[in-house]
């Protein structure tokens, strides 16, 4: 496993995706105490990504993971997040989603459990990005807040809702986000 400390920052270059066959865990507390980032960052630039494979457990607690998502136009499209979980165990608290390009997460066959967690700022490309985008996937979302967003969040029809709690849509571009809930 990969285990992340508190206070480290991970700064990857614009061809950098970060694979998970195994685990990934982040051991923060607040949503800045780990970040993942462009290695231009403030400036607008993006890296791949942190693509967790099938059987992967990840767990982002404490972490900011941003200007992440972008990939090249030789590069898979659809893993096109800052965080792409593939049939992943994958849980997330206290963390911020912030300024990716096009999704923050593509779940696929996944059942993410996020909590305490904000997404925010995924404009780019306009008209096709979102905060979460689920396909075939189990919704578990818990005092979670979607803001400035282009969507909050897009499933596909073979996703279902499994719990879901305290959930805030605020600023988002397109209304349809709020459609998925209740």
């Amino acid at each position: 496993a990969l285990v992340v400390k508190s206070g480290v920052t991970i700064k990857n270059n614009n061809t950098t995706r970060i694979e998970v066959f195994g685990s990934l865990i982040t051991e923060g507390v607040n949503s800045n105490d780990i970040v993942f980032t462009s290695f231009y960052d403030p400036l607008e630039s993006y890296w791949f990504g942190i693509s967790a494979n099938p059987g992967s457990f990840i767990k982002i607690s404490g972490a900011t993971l941003k200007n992440g998502g972008k990939i090249s136009s030789w590069g898979p499209l659809e893993k096109q997040a800052v965080l792409y979980l593939d049939t992943a165990d994958t849980e997330i608290e206290n963390s911020l989603f912030e300024n990716n390009f096009k999704n923050a997460i593509i779940a696929v066959n996944s059942s993410p459990y996020i909590k305490n967690t904000e997404f925010k700022n995924q404009t780019k490309p306009s008209l096709d990005s979102r905060g979460i985008y689920y396909s075939n996937s189990r919704i578990n979302l818990e005092n979670v807040a979607f803001r400035n967003n282009e969507l909050g969040i897009f499933a596909d029809a073979a996703s279902i809702l499994g719990t879901i709690a305290d959930v805030v849509f605020e600023g988002n571009i397109s209304t349809s986000s709020v459609n998925l809930l209740p």
